[in-house]
């Protein structure tokens, strides 16, 4: 780290957002520090995250964006809105997209400041990314609570409102869309099902199976 970094350091109780110089905002949660430099003067952007935080970047296609963590993984943007949460008992740092796309890699495999290391995770909004500095592990996954890709999308409503004996395809198409990942049924024999009578349905979502057990879909 530079030594003409500047450090801001959450010490309250609460959430605290801090305006770094290119209009980028970090949402520090308490106990979190940041490293930052009073201006971005280089043809990067580059900050230091001790803790957990909540990056909504700037964008700025000529300035990459990097922040880099203690356990050792660097995350590169342009301009997106995403979250990395440390756990420094457990070596583990993981890595949330809300919007756009990150590229997340170990620092030591950095060999390029402009472009991703062979390897590198790229993290697109509703996936998250967990690497445990310990074993130099990557595990990639959807994020706990998905959201809609855009929530002011005035049709998002109409594409999940369902009439008739729709196939379970075509229901599980339209919120791929909406939620931005690829969601499909487990069998070719579901996915023909009318929606009407499917009351257990086993979904394939980014290869991690999600189980939607006794219950059922109504159709309005």
């Amino acid at each position: 780290m530079p030594d003409t970094y500047l450090k801001y350091s959450n010490t309250g109780k609460s959430k605290e957002d801090f305006l770094l110089a290119d209009s980028s905002v970090v949402r520090l949660q308490p106990g979190s520090s940041l490293y930052y430099p009073d201006s971005f003067k280089d043809s990067l952007r580059e900050v230091y995250l001790e803790g957990n935080a909540f990056f909504s970047i700037h964008h700025d296609a000529a300035k990459p964006f990097f922040v880099h963590t203690v356990n050792g993984l660097l995350t590169r943007v342009l301009g997106t809105s995403f979250s990395i949460n440390q756990d420094v008992a457990t070596h583990t740092t993981v890595v949330r997209v809300a919007t756009g796309r990150v590229g997340v890699y170990e620092e030591k495999s950095r060999k390029s400041k402009m472009l991703l290391p062979p390897g590198s995770i790229v993290v697109t909004p509703n996936q998250k990314v967990e690497f445990n500095a310990k074993s130099k592990r990557f595990v990639t996954s959807l994020v706990e609570d998905p959201r809609p890709l855009d929530d002011r999308t005035a049709d998002k409503n109409a594409a999940l409102n369902f009439t008739g004996d729709r196939p379970l395809w075509q229901v599980l198409e339209a919120l791929s869309k909406v939620y931005g990942v690829n969601i499909t049924a487990e069998s070719e024999a579901v996915a023909n099902c009318p929606l009407p009578v499917i009351s257990v349905i086993t979904i394939c979502m980014s290869s991690y199976l999600l189980y939607a057990r006794r219950s059922t879909i109504h159709m309005k």
